[in-house]
């Protein structure tokens, strides 16, 4: 809309103007005598269901384009945007007015079906506290009628702006809209002089409109009415609209008002034109828009008559000028201002024959009925191509064009310069039309990017379905869906809030305030439910440091784990749980007790209910009190449990023994100390054989290959490949099962089998040959694992036969007690235990250490497995 006069949309000639100012009445819409008659209530309004919103907010006004008694059309900046806009506003009374109103939205919902460049655009349409408004287009050039006051325009440049006009009519009419009050105030134009139709404030739907325009009601502007819509606004049709557009014509050609409509003042090209556009009967004007513009585009335009028709030619006569030649034979017109093709293509055959033959030498075509047939086929073919451009079909309707265009015949000359024009336009119109859309999906990101969901909605269904690609119709979805989960979650929260159900809230808002980041009142509910989130949460932290897990109960009493993190959820499990396990405690020991005597079994119930507990809280000394005495009781039992389970079996049958975590010294002499082993890990039962060893690693490294033998001759890095290639094997990856070499505090640990001596069964070196294989009974060889006694645990092997490498370093022990120690980080070989066949006995005590090069080999050196829990299956499932 304009800055000057703006064709004083809510002013002197608006249509919807209020009697604080008169206008002169030939410029004055009929109708608005009405519009305040129908004053509503306080509580009863049309616009009730639309969201109250602040105007100010969004849009910066600068200035006043337009003023009336009943409302105002103001300058403003769309900050969101950043783009001049607008903003049409209905106040006062005609806000209370529920035809004004009905008009306002009339308006709103006509112009937003619309997509054309000779329409004024909406971009939104609202209510405000004081009322309902409309965003518009702002149109910056003034309007038609201030032209028109300035004279009569030229011919060309008024037929010119009047065939834009009829598209963007055409373009109403399509979608069931008729305008009713066309006249040169309600044509704004931009800078460029582009044409654009505004103020629909009286537009006519069709199909719905009979709830609007009573029988006999008198609507629009007097001088630019037809006869019709003076007797009657419910008879009106698109054909009133050209009428209306023909009075508008004559005012642009003239400079003067169609009160009065003189033929003799008018453009002699355009009289026979404005003469049928404004018959009084609809029937005798033009029957569409496209049919008006194509009669205006022939006014004024250099088109030379044929002189006379083909079937009263004479021989020798130029259809052009009529000039006659006696040569026949001449094939282009003798008069030198002329020169005219004397020859056609036969529109049947092609041939060249004379213009002034009817009938075709060569196939005896009749020309004349074939020019009439011809003409028929490409008027439907141009009917059908406007058609699929009005649908907005560009590709189809360039198709359609293109065949038209290809006509050559002279007599059709009108029909290829159709074509060629249409296929200029068409193809303008689509690039125009696909930058718009482009245009209008930046500004529905926009719209989304500020949680405005109907704006963006509206953007994108503003776009013309055929040009929504699929980006288009994947937001337009986003759009809806966020629309309407943010409108149940808001009414969900708003509920629950008033029942004061607060517990459980807080993902919810979260969800809400991403979808509607503009709702200050959701992010303030947000940040108050935070603040007493938080103060639980700090009770509750404060609490469980000092190991009062009643105290932190209580600060979630009532909280639910969906207000909180993962994080923040594991605390508030942690500490119900520690609840729940604090009275299972007190129960067990009441139990217990009711004897005077804590049994074993009754410990193990006692110390495993304490140690989860204690993970959860490791602060109540009492409770670690109670677990270390439930400890010392339970501890044989559990020991003599775990032992007495049975060895699993692997993919190979290789036999791996459980062996419960404990505590024992390790070293003999002044390197003996205290090692703790926190968890329970696998050995095997035997030491690696050469038959296990060829299953995995392909052959038989050792000296003596039989397959029941330890495997020899293998390095410390060979025994690494091994654990690493096992593993592997399909059977073992799907038991998760990842085997290693053990350290050495655990083969020690293994070996001892909880003695103290030694050797595994005691102090007698006498007695090593019932238990081992080595110098003084092997006879130079190893022998087949397992024919000697096992240690307490079941483990065979533990003292000679071969050597067995470590995973550790071979260094120094470390002082004082330890806890799963792993050797020194570095060395120049590793551990080798157990002594071998072809050393003593002395080798052979449990305590014995020795160290190899990683890479050596030797017919004494082999290794048994180990295994961490972890990655074996629970001895109960193993057959």
């Amino acid at each position: 809309m304009s800055t000057e006069d703006f064709e004083k949309s809510l002013s002197d000639e608006a249509t919807f103007a209020g009697a604080g100012k008169r206008r002169p009445a030939a410029e004055m819409s009929l109708g608005d005598e009405r519009t305040l008659g129908d004053r509503l209530g306080d509580q009863d309004t049309v616009i009730d269901d639309i969201e109250v919103v602040d105007l100010e907010a969004r849009y910066k006004v600068e200035g006043t384009l337009g003023q009336g008694g009943m409302g105002a059309v103001l300058l403003a900046t769309d900050t969101r945007l950043g783009r001049k806009v607008a903003v049409k506003r209905i106040l006062g009374e005609a806000a209370r007015s529920k035809t004004a109103i009905m008009r306002f939205l009339t308006e709103a919902k006509a112009i937003a079906a619309l997509n054309h460049p000779n329409i004024v655009q909406i971009y939104d349409y609202g209510r405000a506290k004081d009322g309902p408004f409309l965003i518009m287009e702002y149109v910056d050039g003034g309007s038609l009628l201030d032209r028109c006051r300035e004279g009569a325009l030229p011919l060309e440049d008024a037929v010119d702006l009047a065939c834009q006009l009829c598209d963007g009519l055409a373009k109403a009419h399509d979608a069931g809209i008729v305008h009713r009050d066309i006249k040169p105030a309600n044509v704004l134009l931009n800078k460029d002089g582009l044409p654009k139709l505004t103020d629909f404030g009286l537009a006519k739907a069709e199909a719905t409109d009979h709830q609007m325009t009573m029988t006999g009601a008198v609507m629009g502007t007097p001088d630019f009415m037809p006869p019709e819509q003076r007797r009657d606004a419910s008879e009106v049709d698109a054909r009133s609209d050209l009428w209306s557009l023909a009075a508008t014509i004559y005012q642009m050609v003239t400079g003067r008002s169609p009160k009065i409509i003189r033929f003799r003042d008018v453009p002699s090209e355009l009289e026979d034109v404005l003469t049928k556009a404004l018959e009084d009967r609809k029937d005798d004007r033009y029957q569409t828009a496209r049919e008006l513009r194509d009669a205006l585009k022939g006014v004024g335009a250099s088109k030379v008559k044929s002189a006379v028709l083909s079937d009263e030619l004479q021989e020798g006569q130029c259809k052009a000028c009529g000039t006659v030649t006696s040569d026949l034979t001449k094939k282009f017109c003798r008069n030198p201002k002329c020169g005219a093709s004397l020859r056609v293509p036969c529109l049947k055959c092609d041939a060249q024959i004379p213009v002034w033959d009817g009938v075709c030498g060569e196939c005896g075509g009749n020309q004349p009925a074939l020019l009439e047939e011809k003409r028929r086929v490409l008027i439907a073919a141009r009917s059908e191509a406007e058609s699929l451009l009005g649908t907005l079909a560009f590709d189809q309707a360039l198709v359609r064009a293109a065949e038209v265009a290809q006509v050559s015949h002279p007599d059709l000359a009108e029909f290829a310069e159709w074509g060629a024009s249409f296929t200029a336009s068409a193809a303008a119109e689509r690039d125009r039309q696909l930058v718009l859309a482009s245009e209008k999906l930046a500004e529905a990101h926009a719209h989304m990017a500020a949680w405005d969901y109907p704006a963006a909605i509206h953007a994108i269904e503003s776009i013309p379905e055929p040009l929504r690609n699929a980006l288009a119709t994947q937001q337009l979805r986003e759009c809806h869906e966020k629309k309407k989960e943010s409108e149940s979650l808001i009414a969900t929260i708003t509920e629950r809030i008033n029942r004061k159900e607060i517990d459980g809230i807080v993902p919810l808002i979260e969800r809400a305030v991403s979808l509607r980041g503009d709702r200050k009142d959701l992010a303030k509910i947000h940040e108050q439910l935070l603040e007493r989130r938080d103060a639980r949460l700090t009770r509750a932290r404060a609490a469980m440091d000092a190991g009062d897990v009643p105290a932190a109960a209580a600060a979630f009493a009532k909280a639910s784990t969906e207000d909180y993190s993962a994080d923040e959820q594991a605390l508030i499990t942690r500490v119900r749980r520690a609840v729940v396990l604090e009275n299972e405690i007190v129960r067990l020991v009441k139990e217990a007790r009711a004897d005077s005597k804590v049994t074993p079994e009754e410990a193990i119930g006692i110390l495993k209910t304490g140690e989860e507990y204690l993970l959860l809280n490791p602060q109540n000394a009492k409770v670690e009190s109670l677990v270390k005495q439930s400890k010392q009781i339970a501890e044989p039992l559990l020991r003599q449990r775990i032992l007495a389970l049975p060895a699993i079996h692997n993919s190979l049958g290789m036999q791996l023994k459980h062996l419960p975590a404990g505590t024992f010294t390790m070293g003999e002499d002044e390197d003996a100390h205290e090692v703790t082993l926190t968890k329970p890990f696998y050995i095997g039962v035997y030491e690696v054989t050469n038959a296990q060893w060829k299953q995995v690693m392909g052959n038989v490294p050792s000296n003596w290959k039989d397959d029941d033998r330890p495997v020899e001759q293998v390095s410390w890095e060979d025994a690494v490949e091994f654990c690493k290639k096992l593993s592997a094997l399909p059977e073992e990856r799907k038991a998760g099962r990842v085997y290693r070499l053990p350290t050495e505090a655990e083969w020690e640990y293994a070996c001892r089998a909880g003695s103290t001596t030694d050797f595994s069964f005691g102090d007698k070196e006498a007695l090593l040959g019932d238990f081992a294989w080595f110098s003084d009974n092997s006879g130079n060889s190893t022998h087949p694992v397992g024919q000697k006694q096992p240690n307490a645990w079941g483990l065979y092997d533990m003292h000679g036969n071969v050597w067995e490498w470590c995973s550790d370093w071979y260094g120094e022990y470390p002082q004082g007690s330890v806890t799963d120690p792993q050797g020194p980080s570095d060395a120049s070989g590793r551990v080798n235990r157990g002594g071998s066949w072809n050393f003593t006995a002395g080798h052979c005590r449990s305590a014995f250490r020795d160290g190899n090069g990683p890479s050596s080999r030797g017919s004494s050196l082999g290794f048994r497995l180990a295994l961490s829990p972890s990655g074996a299956s629970p001895p109960e499932a193993v057959e």
